[in-house]
């Protein structure tokens, strides 16, 4: 008779378990769920709008091409979310892409970007060698960050 009762006590120990643990798990769903929900609302997790970065930049000219140096940036941002632009007199783009295209980046041709720390970041001292067909005076430089389409800052080539 002991064992049968030592039994019917295992068993019923058995079936408190398990509405336990599944409680428990709800909870921790819960939790999970709202913390998703939270994330979401405060933009941390994707679609929250991103502020435009600026940038100062300021040009030097000798024998026939323009330098371009970043003065200032206002925050941080991946070179790869910036692209170029360079325009004619009349807003019409001659030429464009992002920095890290190959024949831009490090490159030696008539429009070059030279990340000055080799971080993949834009910041202060990086520069930009325009000639060539693209060193027109009236012509302008303009960067846009491509996370909003928005004009990061521009110049005039003069």
């Amino acid at each position: 008779m002991a064992v049968r009762k030592m039994k019917n006590n295992i068993v019923t120990e058995k079936e408190a378990v398990s509405p336990v643990i599944g409680v428990i798990l709800m909870v921790v769903m819960a939790v999970v769920i709202a913390a998703v929900v939270y994330l979401w609302i405060v933009g941390i997790i994707g679609g929250g709008v991103k502020e435009t970065p600026t940038v100062n930049l300021v040009q030097t000219k000798s024998s026939g091409q323009y330098n371009i140096t970043v003065k200032k940036v206002s925050r941080v941002c991946s070179v790869d979310d910036v692209k170029f632009f360079i325009l004619d007199e009349e807003e019409k783009t001659i030429k464009s892409g992002n920095l890290t295209d190959n024949d831009i980046y490090g490159s030696n041709g008539e429009l070059s970007f030279s990340d000055k720390e080799p971080s993949g970041k834009l910041s202060v001292g990086d520069s930009f060698i325009i000639k060539g067909e693209y060193a027109k005076p009236d012509y302008t430089f303009r960067l846009t960050y491509s996370l909003t389409g928005n004009i990061m800052g521009e110049i005039k080539l003069s």
